[in-house]
């Protein structure tokens, strides 16, 4: 393969996986997209081929000073794009790390306010026991204030 046929297959594959990072940035703000995990699945893909295809090409250092003009100002401007999609993509999931974190966080500082309230139980007549009341592990409801 020529020099120039591995550029276009570099600008292939770099326009895939910043199309795929574009599409899985707008589904990261509706998380439960049934979307997303084929989305992320073709993304690891196109990273390893990407960083295949750069491990390849690194051994031959001159290859884009061997690039005709047009053919380095599409790959500029793709990696551009590229590290643009990256860098959202990158912080859109910190954010729903760091928003999954808190919740987990919240459920559990919930749960451990919870195990120790008394939580009296019915006693043989049908009526509250009176010596029955022990501390005991308390049901928890997750809804929208979490």
């Amino acid at each position: 393969m020529n020099l120039n046929e591995k550029a276009n297959q570099l600008f292939l594959l770099l326009t895939e996986l910043t199309e795929v990072l574009e599409q899985e940035n707008k589904l990261l703000d509706q998380p439960n997209s049934k979307e997303l995990g084929p989305l992320v699945t073709r993304k690891q893909e196109l990273l390893v081929d990407y960083e295949r295809e750069l491990s390849q090409l690194a051994v031959s250092p001159h290859f884009f000073q061997t690039l005709n003009e047009e053919m380095k100002g599409k790959l500029r401007a793709l990696s551009s794009r590229y590290q643009d999609a990256a860098l959202i993509n990158e912080n859109k999931l910190r954010m729903a790390t760091r928003s999954s974190q808190m919740i987990a966080d919240r459920i559990k500082d919930e749960a451990r306010k919870a195990a120790g309230t008394q939580v009296r139980g019915y006693g043989q007549t049908g009526g509250y026991a009176q010596n029955g009341a022990a501390p005991r592990a308390a049901p928890i409801a997750i809804n929208q204030t979490l």
